[in-house]
């Protein structure tokens, strides 16, 4: 039997990147109470509630999830927050997907060069370094064309940033 959708993803971050879970934002604190809520205020209500859950039920199985837009907006900066490769693409890549027709510039970057950066620039985010073949994936996710050189794999329109510290290529 295959694995349940969310047995597959080891973190919540990365189950909610994957689209599986949406993030519900609180942005209502209730303090205090009444001493017997349950038993005077919500016990009156419980065939309400049930009927209520009943045809929720029944709108999901019609419908689907259809998210309010502040849980979609909650999801959406969550899921671009923990972005590591889009972060890194817009502050060590340069991207041009015409590169290929212009001889004069450097049109491919070797993925062994992409990776290092990549892993030097998220070591503080990452559990351990990606390997070439994670980051080639999520490059090739973003439709950058993967060619094959004598040097190895290289990533067409892609170049890396000029780097201030001495690191680079």
């Amino acid at each position: 039997m295959p694995p349940r959708p969310c047995e597959r993803y080891a973190t919540l971050s990365r189950a909610i990147s994957t689209c599986r879970i949406h993030l519900i934002p609180y942005t209502v604190t209730i303090t205090g109470g009444e001493p017997d809520f349950r038993q005077h205020k919500l016990m009156p209500e419980l065939p309400g509630i049930l009927n209520w859950m009943i045809e929720g039920l029944k709108a999901y199985h019609r419908e689907g999830l259809n998210p309010p837009k502040a849980v979609c907006e909650a999801t959406d900066a969550y899921r671009a927050a923990m972005d590591l490769v889009a972060q890194w693409l817009a502050e060590r890549c340069t991207l041009d997907h015409d590169l290929k027709e212009r001889p004069e510039t450097p049109n491919q970057t070797l993925l062994k060069q992409l990776t290092v950066d990549f892993n030097a620039w998220a070591k503080d985010d990452l559990s351990r370094p990606w390997p070439n073949t994670t980051l080639s994936e999520k490059l090739g996710g973003i439709s950058l064309e993967p060619r094959h050189t004598k040097h190895g794999t290289a990533f067409v329109g892609i170049r890396l940033k000029p780097r201030d510290d001495g690191f680079g290529f």
